[in-house]
């Protein structure tokens, strides 16, 4: 099943619709993405990000601003569900949803063409916590170590790409 929506892969927009619903089901005029914070990646995390390559066939997400971002993810329709997430900005454009806590494009799949992920996390989780920026990434890295070891489904944990640039970010969400 295609995506409609450009910052949404085609693996995360199935996943979330595949039970095949109605034209009724998905179109209800209710976005699966719920309670998002875009968040404008910082110089750090351009630096810290690893590059994938960006297919040449893809849909890119349109430039904008913050207030089109926003009415873009509020008007996105489908089944599925991802809520309390830091949807990134990255080359003024909102990033694409590469894996949504578990489903989409495999976390292994991902690294085999970035390597690891483990300093992909948003700067901003450093910032909204009283732990040390060591343990923020610790605890990142431990998670996806743990879905690496087929021990964690990966709840809450979500990856994106920038269509531009190819830069890999990750983010929590409410699982």
């Amino acid at each position: 099943m295609l995506s409609p929506f450009p910052w949404i892969i085609n693996e995360v927009w199935t996943s979330w619709n595949k039970s095949n619903p109605t034209a009724a089901d998905i179109y209800d005029g209710s976005s699966p993405i719920r309670d998002f914070v875009l968040t404008v990646v910082s110089v750090n995390d351009v630096r810290r990000a690893p590059i994938m390559p960006v297919p040449p066939d893809v849909l890119v997400p349109p430039q904008g601003t913050l207030l089109e971002h926003e009415k873009l993810l509020n008007g996105t329709t489908g089944g599925g569900y991802i809520g309390m997430v830091r949807w990134p900005i990255c080359d003024e454009r909102l990033t694409t949803l590469l894996m949504e806590s578990g489903s989409g494009i495999h976390l292994a799949d991902i690294e085999s063409q970035t390597g690891p992920l483990d300093q992909a996390l948003l700067e901003v989780y450093t910032i909204d916590t009283t732990d040390t920026q060591d343990i923020v990434y610790r605890d990142w890295a431990n998670k996806l170590q743990q879905m690496r070891l087929r021990k964690y489904g990966g709840d809450g944990i979500n990856i994106f790409h920038c269509r531009t640039c190819g830069r890999i970010y990750g983010a929590y969400s409410e699982p």
